[in-house]
């Protein structure tokens, strides 16, 4: 049977360690969030970033923008975070709507105040091998809970399935600053050929946003691979609630209609249900 890694538990420890070393700093720290829209994803990830914050000491603010507001206004709202001494960090909350810029936003952010790690000025410091850079979020949860468990990245092969600039990309860099041998797979690499790779890596990371998309084909039974699922995806589910509303179109406000509306759960993109996968150590 595979191990899995409880990421809850190094969560716990994480923060703990945060809380103490915020509350040593003496002085308060506020992170400023700018949403674009009303998308469901984002607000759930803003949600727990909030609650994370509140945990370790954080201040967060949140800033939401309608998906129809103009570029320009983005801009000169993080310009005037940038130069409020009070706020500590900003982040732009992806996806923006295709019709926005997203990296003419994300590039406004000061360098000292971008805590994703996704300026341009940041990220050509990490690709020239500068270590202090700050790393982006998801890169840095998949390596801190390596480390947690104590799964050695140098010398490793490492799979990498996704290219994104918020995971794959950051998360390949990561693996090659912690000594491992990273090779990618996207969405035009074949099929056959990432079964091949996933099959004889040490660790897989996957974060490639396809509900179940890796099954038990493509891994290798008994070699104790490490398997970090980063994606999160909302599926339909079994079954489905009751809801109701009301007929006001026909004039009926009295009479209520039985909806039906079908249950969704999250879903990695990895089926570790399916059967008796490798035998290895899971985070989902």
């Amino acid at each position: 049977m595979a191990i899995i890694l409880d990421g809850k538990a190094a969560r716990v420890e994480i923060a703990k360690r945060l809380k103490e070393k915020i509350f040593s700093l003496k002085i308060p720290l506020k992170l400023a969030i700018i949403q674009v829209g009303e998308k469901e994803e984002s607000g759930a990830y803003i949600k727990q970033k909030i609650k994370f914050g509140t945990e370790v000491g954080v201040e967060v603010l949140h800033i939401k923008f309608l998906e129809s507001v103009n570029e320009r206004d983005i801009i000169e709202k993080i310009e005037l975070l940038n130069e409020d001494e009070d706020v500590s960090g900003i982040i732009v909350q992806l996806p923006v709507p295709e019709n926005l810029s997203k990296q003419k936003i994300i590039n406004a952010i000061l360098p000292d105040k971008d805590v994703d790690g996704l300026t341009e000025k940041v990220k050509n410091k990490r690709l020239g091998g500068d270590m202090s850079a700050v790393l982006p979020a998801t890169a840095r949860g998949v390596i801190e809970l390596l480390n947690f468990y104590k799964v050695q990245i140098k010398g490793k092969k490492v799979a990498v399935l996704g290219r994104s600039i918020l995971a794959g990309g950051p998360i390949k860099e990561a693996v090659i600053f912690e000594g491992g041998a990273p090779t990618v797979c996207h969405s035009q690499t074949p099929r056959a050929e990432e079964i091949k790779i996933t099959k004889r890596s040490d660790i897989v990371i996957v974060a490639i946003g396809k509900p179940k998309f890796l099954t038990r084909e493509f891994f290798t039974a008994g070699a104790g691979q490490t398997v970090v699922d980063v994606g999160i995806n909302r599926v339909i589910s079994e079954g489905v609630l009751r809801g109701q509303t009301s007929d006001s179109e026909r004039g009926l406000t009295s009479l209520k209609l039985q909806e039906e509306i079908p249950k969704t759960k999250l879903a990695g993109d990895v089926d570790c249900r399916s059967g008796d996968l490798a035998a290895g150590n899971w985070h989902a």
